[in-house]
């Protein structure tokens, strides 16, 4: 049986935000990481109970092999952008593990704590808009990093207030996670938009900024009793190519429970046409609830050459609350940078122009028992190449209801498939409409 060592006990200094003391545990905490690797018998990293452990720079590291973070108290990143490390074109992750494997981190009491310290990434990154290059990029820290890592387990702790995306899976297999909750202060990323004069480079409304949940590449991943509220992606499953080393699709993976304030939806993408064949498929979206998402069922594609390939997504059981923009979008990705940059067809249906992408196949896309109640806008897009149709989408007991029942109908580009006791009705099998 594995032994418990305190982070303590490896010199970790508690409740100390200075640099030099965020700086040691950033040592210590690799050092600990080393060690347990390499005992045989005490393989688990305790943070313990209120404790609050500062942390400047990356906790990296490489062929761990049954390890466990037992986190009971705080790991928090400290807010210093001066100090913060700068590599190549980006700012380091604030926890990076490559190469590992049978690696868990949980918490025994669901108190265990990851504080990013976003707030003044997300004001530097909004300030660059208007000329203030206080971040040197905007490839600002990520939480927690896994890359090319197999036998994960993620329990019962909470992620708040990352600088960016919360919890990056890259190339995994067989990773289950269960129980966890991420919180972004959505008020404070609000007053911040508006201090910046609440419309940016058209952004309506503006995303901040970039604090998606989860994002998941690879193969064999469950994701139960899930709690998130941000402004961006929910849980989004980014595409794997011919590179991968465990899978060359995103494959088998399973969302099933999750409650969600505000986000962007339970997502698939962008998926862009590559060289080496992006792909994602056998994908489950299940027992859902979203209270006033932007999105609630969102698949995106991106311009660039080669192929791809989005195949068998289901969406079983969501219901949304107030859904504020679409409920249901498939087809370009909407969402440009806070900078106003990227391919996002921001501002469509008004402004017209928003291209399909036809090297990207999308077929078997089912939607089964989905409810969706006081829609503000139109019921959905979903919109596919005059190439490259979407095809055999299957849509059983879809609803979406709202005030203005005049603007309740969707815009269908290219699609056939089937339909039956949902309302309104889609315009699968016809042609082309318009909002």
């Amino acid at each position: 049986m594995a032994n418990a060592k305190m982070l303590s006990e490896f010199g970790g200094i508690p409740n100390d935000s200075s640099v030099a003391s965020s700086l040691a545990n950033r040592d210590v905490f690799v050092s600990a990481l080393l060690a347990a690797n390499a005992s045989a018998t005490d393989k688990v990293i305790t943070v313990e109970p209120d404790h609050e452990y500062f942390i400047l720079g990356s906790v990296s590291a490489s062929h761990l092999v049954g390890v466990t973070i037992q986190l009971e108290g705080t790991l928090t990143a400290l807010d210093n952008i001066d100090q913060w490390p700068f590599v190549g074109n980006s700012y380091v992750d604030f926890m990076v593990f490559t190469d590992c494997t049978d690696l868990k981190v949980y918490s025994s009491t669901g108190k265990g704590l990851i504080d990013g310290r976003g707030y003044v990434w997300w004001e530097a990154s909004l300030a660059r808009v208007f000329g203030n290059h206080k971040l040197k990029s905007d490839r600002r820290p990520k939480l927690m990093l896994y890359e090319r890592c197999t036998n994960l387990v993620f329990s019962n702790f909470k992620m708040i207030n990352s600088p960016m995306w919360h919890l990056n899976l890259q190339d995994v297999m067989d990773v289950v996670i269960s129980d966890l909750t991420v919180d972004v202060d959505v008020t404070k990323q609000r007053s911040l938009h508006e201090s910046f004069g609440g419309f940016l480079k058209n952004s309506i409304p503006l995303f901040p900024l970039n604090t998606d949940g989860i994002d998941v590449a690879g193969i064999n991943v469950l994701i139960t009793n899930f709690t998130c509220t941000n402004y961006d992606d929910v849980v989004v499953v980014k595409p794997m190519d011919n590179r991968g080393i465990y899978s060359q699709c995103s494959d088998n993976i399973v969302v099933d429970g999750a409650k969600v304030k505000w986000g962007v939806g339970m997502a698939i993408g962008t998926v862009p046409p590559r060289t080496f064949h992006t792909c994602i498929k056998n994908v489950i979206f299940r027992n859902v609830y979203f209270k006033d998402p932007f999105k609630a069922i969102y698949i995106k594609t991106n311009p660039g050459t080669g192929s791809g390939e989005i195949r068998n997504i289901t969406y079983e059981n969501i219901i949304a609350d107030r859904p504020i923009w679409f409920p249901i979008y498939i087809g370009p990705q909407q969402q440009k940078q806070p900078d106003g940059g990227g391919p996002g067809c921001m501002l469509y249906p008004i402004e017209k122009k928003c291209d399909t992408q036809p090297l990207v196949t999308i077929s078997d896309i089912t939607l089964r028992n989905v409810y969706m109640s006081k829609a503000l806008t139109y019921a959905g897009v979903i919109r596919c190449d005059e190439k490259n149709p979407c095809s055999n989408f299957v849509w059983e007991n879809v609803h979406v209801s709202g005030g203005l029942s005049h603007l309740l109908k969707y815009k269908c580009e290219h699609i056939n498939g089937k339909i039956s006791n949902s309302v309104p009705s889609t315009c699968f099998n016809s042609a082309p409409s318009s909002i």
